[in-house]
């Protein structure tokens, strides 16, 4: 491969969709701490899209851009069972049905 390409928001944190793009977008504009996981790095079970760092336990965002396809919906639920198994605090988007505006972040911990 001579030349390859990635999709990133504005301050080139990589996205692997505009939904995702428009989380990262957001959680900038508020000031949260976060990171963005690389996809395929590693061993994990699971692959987070974010995870919110200035909160009292490490909160996951997943956003879910592709419901309805069957093998990704199988993916969710096998990420939520995870989650559930771990008791990881889970944020969860589902574009384009619902506004990023409604999605509800938990609050910064003080000192964070």
């Amino acid at each position: 491969v001579e030349v390859a390409a990635m999709l990133t928001n504005a301050v080139f944190i990589p996205c692997d969709s505009s939904y995702e793009i428009a989380m990262a977008d957001r959680l900038i504009r508020e000031g949260r701490t976060f990171v963005k996981p690389l996809r395929h790095v590693g061993e994990a079970p699971v692959h987070p899209d974010f995870v919110l760092r200035d909160t009292a336990k490490e909160t996951v965002i997943e956003v879910y851009g592709m419901v309805g396809n069957a093998e990704y919906d199988r993916k969710v639920t096998e990420k939520r069972q995870h989650y559930a198994r771990l008791a990881t605090p889970v944020v969860e988007w589902i574009p384009p049905g619902q506004a990023l505006e409604s999605v509800v972040l938990p609050p910064i911990k003080r000192g964070a």
